[in-house]
């Protein structure tokens, strides 16, 4: 094998789900996600009449969001994490809704960089919670429902017998 084979196998790309960049300062926590893949995602299982729904929070004002169809915002719920509606508002974590707000992830336009401003108040703990939940739920779905399954099964007759 030569040396230019070996380096380009080595540098085989590794599938990036996306990017993320948070930042506080004096307006409050700046939430950057850029992921083409989660877009599509979200993009493919909207409402079937692909109404969106725009934003009038403010630090969001104005961006739009896709809506999932039914069976699609059930199968995405999971303890402490928002993605459906916007009922998060400016907090990383709403105390209202008892969960972390990823709503970021059904933003129109993700695929080339969405950032949003939550304006309340956020401590740096909250900031890194917000960040491993927000990597634990991409995690979650990407391993239930965006990871490729080839599964075969082979049945015998004893098997059903039994």
């Amino acid at each position: 094998m030569k040396v230019t084979e070996e380096t380009s196998i080595l540098k085989k790309e590794i599938p990036s789900i996306g990017n993320l960049r948070i930042i506080r300062n004096d307006q409050g926590v700046e939430v950057f996600f850029k992921s083409q893949l989660i877009e599509d995602y979200f993009k493919k299982n909207q409402r079937s009449d692909q109404r969106k729904e725009v934003s009038t929070n403010e630090g969001w004002r104005g961006l739009e969001f896709y809506i999932g169809n039914t069976p699609f915002q059930q199968s995405l719920q999971r303890p402490k994490c928002i993605v459906h509606g916007l009922q998060g508002g400016n907090e990383l974590y709403s105390r209202d809704y008892e969960g972390y707000n990823f709503s970021i992830l059904r933003a129109v336009g993700l695929g080339n960089g969405v950032k949003i401003l939550f304006t309340s108040p956020t401590s740096s703990e909250r900031i890194d919670e917000w960040k491993r939940n927000f990597v634990e739920y991409l995690r979650w779905i990407y391993t239930n429902y965006m990871r490729p399954v080839d599964v075969e099964v082979s049945i015998t007759v004893r098997e059903l017998e039994a």
